[in-house]
């Protein structure tokens, strides 16, 4: 796999952009620009050759076509063929693998793979379709507004390579995202760890290994942290007492929620209410 770099913004330059639509038969012609060419798939199948590798481009696909490489179809699409597409000038530089995740952004402001799919295909056709629907104006900023929307289309496909390549190496399962998700909107209750695990049907045990495994924090950490947050924004904004908060946000017992509270914010919730007792309202 192939992947291309941009490191400068300023050497994108958006030439001109349309939608293919086939319903039969498509095979691309034989071509070699002096121009990348960013190709999105959203309905059937592009057989595309690109320096001698074939690639097949499906729906949520893309392929990145570099600058003078022969590129030509392969074989002839079944049926409906639609894709999106764009001719851009830029200093692109092949690699063997994407940059560091914490790579000077200056040094490599646009990154992806030669072919790839990607998840976010109705943010990413949004984008495309911004640029058709500029190129079809005639305004004093059209020009300006071609490299933008473009420079925006590659960041936002740089963004999600990033995440997929990087993020997925600690990836929480979304039935963990649920479950956090139940904590957050529930933790005021007077709710335990193995109710939270009957309610979703697993082992407490197994649960709160997992949980820890993939977030860092124990089941019990981020049910009292979600409840922290809850107490927070009561001492902050509204006038409650300290045992009004703590029995607001599902602790049964005072002195507990001022020992957690101290060792998550690092002042006790007396001092954090009084930091916020003084305040300039305007209306």
């Amino acid at each position: 796999m192939r992947y291309f770099t941009i490191p400068s913004i300023d050497s994108i330059h958006y030439l001109v952009c349309g939608n293919l639509m086939s319903q039969d038969g498509f095979l691309h012609h034989r071509r070699c620009f002096h121009e990348n060419v960013l190709i999105l798939v959203l309905e059937g199948t592009l057989f595309l050759e690109q320096s001698g590798v074939a690639h097949t481009i499906r729906p949520n696909q893309y392929i990145l076509l570099h600058t003078d490489e022969e590129h030509c179809g392969i074989q002839p699409s079944s049926g409906k063929l639609s894709y999106l597409w764009v001719h851009f000038t830029a200093d692109l530089t092949e690699t063997d693998s994407l940059p560091p995740k914490n790579t000077d952004i200056k040094k490599a402001f646009c990154a992806c793979a030669e072919v790839g799919t990607t998840a976010r295909t109705k943010r990413f056709s949004l984008l495309f379709h911004q640029l058709l629907d500029f190129s079809r104006q005639d305004t004093l900023y059209t020009s300006q507004m071609m490299d933008y929307a473009l420079r925006l289309l590659l960041m936002e496909l740089t963004q999600e390579q990033f995440e997929t390549s990087y993020e997925n190496e600690h990836a929480i399962p979304p039935m963990l995202y649920t479950i956090m998700e139940w904590i957050r909107a529930n933790c005021y209750q007077h709710i335990s760890v193995s109710e939270i695990a009957d309610h979703f049907e697993y082992n407490k045990d197994y649960l709160s290994a997992l949980f820890k495994k993939h977030t860092g924090s124990t089941l019990i950490q981020y049910l009292n942290q979600s409840r922290i947050e809850i107490a927070k924004n009561l001492l902050a904004n509204y006038q409650v007492s300290i045992k009004e908060a703590a029995f607001s946000c599902g602790f049964l017992d005072e002195k507990y929620f001022m020992r957690i509270f101290k060792s998550l914010e690092g002042v006790t919730p007396t001092e954090y209410k009084h930091a916020f007792h003084k305040k300039n309202i305007n209306s």
